[in-house]
């Protein structure tokens, strides 16, 4: 059994305006996949029951654009359109399989984005705000033979997070930056895998020693 294997391009374009206070971006993008790997369920006791079968295609576009309209705050929004196909299937031949002809590949959204914002506070802090929106996705329910198709719903996620340098270093001195994040604020519950629910609201506490130059 072969690795596998994937060939793409990727065509950008950057753009800054005012200044390079704004810059916009578009990435055009291509991939090809062969020689995935599939299970033959039908495969002779003894025998390998997993070989190089299956194709599929994925393209699309990310969009870009980034702002600070002042020095302390910055801001950046990003979407992405994305189509995959599997072009040559694996060993089931029927609609509901895994790697069926003509479907998309699963879990992955046709359209998803990301909004984030940082805010540098009197120079020794950061307060950092990201917004992630993911959508609708193919995913099959393996706790129900003969494994249905189903379809994840969207979801949005906001995370929160500030860094504080608390002792900064000097004269030789290590310095301590404390950090606090917070993951689905909201405590939206929401699927990456189906029957696998994510993790709820979400509070982490870190600290980092840092020495000078």
């Amino acid at each position: 059994m072969k690795p596998e294997h994937s060939r793409s391009w990727e065509l950008g374009v950057e753009q800054q305006l005012g200044g390079g206070a704004t810059t916009l971006s578009a990435t055009f993008f291509d991939q090809r996949f062969v020689d995935m790997i599939d299970y033959n369920p039908g495969a002779p006791s003894g025998a390998p029951n997993y070989y190089n079968v299956a194709a599929a295609d994925a393209n699309g576009v990310e969009l870009g654009v980034r702002v600070a309209p002042t020095e302390p705050l910055s801001m950046a929004a990003s979407y992405t359109y994305l189509h995959t196909d599997v072009t040559n299937p694996g060993f089931d031949p029927s609609s509901g399989a895994l790697l069926a002809a003509g479907q998309p590949l699963t879990r992955r959204p046709k359209h998803s984005g990301r909004l984030d914002a940082d805010y540098r506070v009197r120079s020794r802090s950061t307060v950092s705000v990201a917004v992630t929106y993911v959508g609708d996705r193919v995913d099959q329910d393996f706790s129900t033979f003969p494994f249905p198709r189903v379809s994840l719903p969207s979801y949005t996620r906001l995370d929160l997070a500030t860094e504080l340098d608390a002792l900064r270093p000097a004269r030789g001195a290590p310095g301590l930056a404390l950090s606090i994040r917070i993951e689905n604020v909201l405590d939206h519950p929401y699927q990456e895998v189906k029957n696998f629910p994510a993790r709820r609201r979400t509070l982490l506490f870190g600290g980092e020693v840092r020495f000078g130059p």
